[in-house]
């Protein structure tokens, strides 16, 4: 069935229990909605820090031909507090002052952001690739170790 839904472009599908009554006005527990998540690699250009100066997001890129490392979007979920505190003991030793990314990002972002050299690759799940070049509803995964940067492209975004 979600192979089917992906084929045909659809966010995910709505399952029921078979023995589930009708219960009209409420949600039942017996409906579970399967949202479809594709996953990529990100290249972490940034990152935006709380008031206290803990990890908000991770700011996100990849490499698209004829432009250089482009922003895709900003990652504020998937992180556990001692992911944020480890995420953050990683980015510290490579902060730049200027931003790594090659194309224009949104000045609400732009203005409160932390840069780091591009070095760092990370998986992210995530519902669309938008036509704009953004990910959709991303969560954080996990740091890729060994995983050349230059070699995290768009072009492989699904």
């Amino acid at each position: 069935m979600l192979e089917v839904a992906n084929e045909h472009g659809l966010e995910g599908i709505v399952t029921e229990r078979m023995t589930s009554p009708y219960q009209p006005g409420r949600r039942s527990p017996d409906w579970v909605k399967t949202p479809l998540r594709n996953s990529a690699e990100v290249i972490v250009g940034g990152w935006e820090a709380t008031s206290q100066g803990g990890l908000r997001s991770l700011i996100v890129g990849a490499h698209a031909d004829q432009v250089g490392l482009v922003f895709i979007g900003h990652v504020s979920s998937g992180f556990t507090e001692a992911d944020r505190r480890r995420t953050l003991m990683l980015l510290r030793p490579l902060e730049r002052p200027t931003s790594p990314f090659d194309d224009h990002l949104p000045d609400e972002l732009a203005a409160h952001a932390r840069w780091v050299e591009p070095a760092l690759v990370g998986t992210v799940e995530y519902r669309e690739f938008t036509p704009n070049l953004r990910l959709r509803h991303p969560s954080w995964k996990a740091f890729r170790a060994g995983i050349d940067p230059r070699w995290v492209t768009i072009g492989e975004l699904p």
